[in-house]
Formats: C-alpha cells, structure tokens, sequence
C-alpha cells in the first residue's frame, strides 16, 4: 500500500475536538496511552493499520490526517475561560482549528474581493473616541445606530461564524492567522444586542491590538461603546433616564440596557444614586440574565456564500466538499446545512 503522509498535529486536533483524552483514546483503542503520545510528539508513526482504527474511532477520513496545518492555540484562554476546564478548552481551540483549515481550503477557489479592516496603533491616537470615530466613517456609517453591524464587518472582508463553544462563559473570539482575513466567532446562542456588542468588542481587539498588554479588555469595551453609541450622538439621550427610557433607547441603539446604564455612568450623564437605583431595580426585574425586547441576531452571510458558490457556481456536490475538507458527509451537512456578495469565483 502506499504511504500515507501523516501530520501528528492533526492526530491532536482529531481526538481533541472530540473531546477524548489520551488515555480514553489508548483504551478504545487497547493500545498504551505511551504509544499515543509518542505519535503526537513525532517519535513514532502509526502502522496503516492503527491509523486506520484510528481514524474510525475518531470518525474523521484518513485524509484528514494528512492535512498540512500547524496548530494554533489559546484562542479560549484568559478572563473567566479558565475556569472553564482544559478539556473543554482544547475542545473549542480543535474545532476552532477545523473551522480555520475549512476556510482556508474553501477561499481556494473563491476570493473576498473587497478588503477595508485598518489597523489603527492605538499609541499614536489620542483617544479610542477618534478610533471609533474613523472606522464608521472610513466604513461610511451613517449617524446613528448601526443597523446591520455583522453585515458591515463581513462587507469590509472579514468572516462572521456563529459558533458552538458548549458554554455560557465564552461570548466570542476574533483570530488573526496567515492566509485568511480576520474571523469573528460568535457564541450562537447569543441575543442580538449582546451579540452586536461582543462583535463590536472582537472588532477593536483586530483594529487596535497586535499583543496581550495589560488594558486591551477595557480598550476593546470602550471601542465598542463608542463605536455602536458615539457619544456626541447618544449623550443627550442619557440625561434624566429611568428604566423605560432604557429600554426605548435599547430599541432604537440595538444594544442592551444595561450597555445603555454602563455609557451613562461613563459620561457622567446619572448621579450615583440614580445609578445605584437603576442597577438596583435591573436586579429586582431579573433583568440582568433576561431583558425585555428582543433584538433581532444578524446572520452571518459570507460563509454561506462560499459553500453555496461551490455549490453552484463551481459544481462540486456536498459529497465532494466534504472530501475537499477532510471531514465525512454527514458532519459536512451538519456544520454547513444554515447558517454579502463580496466574493468571486478565482479564474
């Protein structure tokens, strides 16, 4: 039989984006828990044989073995993601993994045609206001709410991906890597106003930041306030607020109204005790885990797109696809069986 090049790293995010250890692996597979970690770590490699149980046990075609990929990891770490578990966490870096060699494959044959997401240091700028000042306007975003915040991101060239990350704790993530435009996942099960503010937030980590200094959380919150309530438009609108005025002004911004009491506090539009009061009356109403008014989730539409050009303009089957991607028919459907026209087929 033929050779087959084998790339351990893919063995890692095999067994770690289904969530199984070493040792449960070595177990279903009655083989030593040594035998694993010494193919992961390239000291040994896995007869045709074992590699085909492998791969079964897995449940991803052998092929997906031979991916060329080096691994990226510590999307999910820092903040409360810790006390998440590092099983769970190498679970979500994996998938997050797969996600990446997907898009790079799929922009194979399809390019984003229009690219306008700047990089603004952060030093050189006398306030994070002027940041967000300069990116609506560059994106020619008109005064006001931003109606569609997830369709200006993705007409500008990055990608949107609602994502799974089994768990509350984690909003979102933005990730910069060779070959691909920035990428934003989202948790799906997000509501829309939290969603528009965690996009917004992952926005200003990719515009302002290249590493992890101590104030980039706080950095990143205060762009996206600005940058979804500017505050020469919204600061009038925060005077003599009680809760129904929150919530009038959560319909009309399209962000919660405890991201409207948080910018008033921060434009020292409320004194302390009103401010002590609505929090007070937020917490009464359990409206902290559950507001009211429901704003609609803006769907991702670029990742669709590529699968659907494939589909359709390029001619290849679900079938194909999944064999292009590595991964089975019936995973393939059901990670892109949805979820911009800024894309267009490489000639």
């Amino acid at each position: 039989m033929k050779e087959i090049y084998f790339n351990p790293y893919m063995l890692i995010l095999a067994r770690e984006s289904r969530g199984i250890s070493q040792s449960n692996l070595a177990k279903e597979l009655k083989i030593s828990q040594g035998l694993i970690s010494q193919i992961e770590l390239k000291i040994k490699s896995p007869s045709i044989e074992l590699l085909t149980r492998i791969s079964e046990k897995l449940n991803y075609p052998i092929s997906f073995f031979s991916i060329d990929w080096r691994i990226y990891s510590g999307f999910s770490f820092h903040r409360k993601r810790k006390s998440l578990g590092l099983r769970l966490l190498n679970t979500i870096d994996a998938r997050i993994n797969i996600q990446l060699i997907h898009l790079v494959k799929l922009l194979n044959s399809v390019e984003i045609i229009h690219y306008d997401i700047p990089f603004y240091d952060i030093d050189e700028f006398d306030s994070i206001k002027l940041i967000a000042q300069s990116l609506r306007t560059k994106w020619k975003i008109p005064k006001g709410p931003i109606d569609n915040l997830v369709k200006f991101v993705e007409q500008n060239g990055a990608i949107v991906i609602l994502f799974d990350f089994y768990n509350d704790k984690i909003d979102g993530l933005s990730i910069k890597v060779d070959k691909l435009p920035p990428v934003f996942f989202l948790n799906k099960f997000l509501s829309g106003d939290r969603l528009r503010f965690t996009l917004a937030h992952e926005l200003g980590h990719i515009i302002m930041h290249d590493s992890q200094k101590k104030d980039i959380e706080k950095e990143a919150h205060n762009f996206a306030s600005e940058f979804l309530m500017p505050e020469d438009e919204i600061k009038h609108q925060l005077q003599n607020i009680n809760l129904d005025t929150l919530f009038d002004l959560k319909r009309y911004w399209k962000v919660s109204a405890q991201a409207l009491l948080v910018r008033a506090e921060k434009l020292n539009t409320i004194s302390e005790n009103k401010k002590s009061y609505l929090w007070a009356q937020i917490n009464k109403f359990g409206y902290r885990k559950k507001e009211p008014i429901d704003i609609m989730v803006e769907t991702p539409s670029t990742l669709k797109l590529l699968i659907d050009m494939h589909n359709k303009q390029l001619g290849y089957s679900n079938e194909q696809l999944s064999k292009i991607l590595n991964i089975k028919l019936n995973e393939f459907e059901s990670m892109y069986q949805f979820q911009n026209n800024n894309l267009k087929i490489i000639k």
